[in-house]
């Protein structure tokens, strides 16, 4: 047991902490790199493939900081503010209401039917979700 111990403590040595404080930078750097990225997304393209667009805008970034199809999913607009699409990404990114299209069909019957619209019924965001997470590599 002694060897084992004697071996765990040569291979610390081997990760001095001023290369572990570089090793931390560095993969933060890749992580908050992944927000400048992303991959252009159009209103057009997403139509083209039968896709609901729910943002006002009609184009912009669209980009996911995590990994493995899983993480936060973001929208930037060409004047460089970045929107959660999803949940995980509300507390890194601006709230997404200021762009978001509302769902005139349905707030159309809401209102025919006599029903009191406490909040704006918004269109689906589940195909910019999807479409989102697949930029999660």
């Amino acid at each position: 047991m002694s060897e084992f111990l004697h071996a765990v403590r040569v291979d610390m040595r081997l990760f001095s902490v001023p290369a572990l404080r570089f090793a931390a930078v560095l993969s933060f750097g890749l992580l908050a790199g992944c927000v400048e990225d992303g991959e252009a997304v159009t209103r057009a393209s997403f139509e083209a493939r039968g896709l609901d667009w729910p943002l006002t805008v009609d184009a912009g970034q669209l980009g996911c900081k995590g990994r493995n199809g899983f993480g936060a999913v973001w929208f930037k607009t060409k004047d460089g503010k970045a929107y959660a699409v999803n949940g995980i990404a509300q507390k890194d990114f601006a709230k997404l209401e200021p762009i978001w299209a509302v769902d005139e069909d349905s707030l159309r019957i809401i209102k025919l039917a006599g029903g009191k619209v406490d909040y704006l019924p918004r269109v689906s965001s589940g195909d910019l979700i999807s479409e989102g997470l697949k930029l999660c590599r």
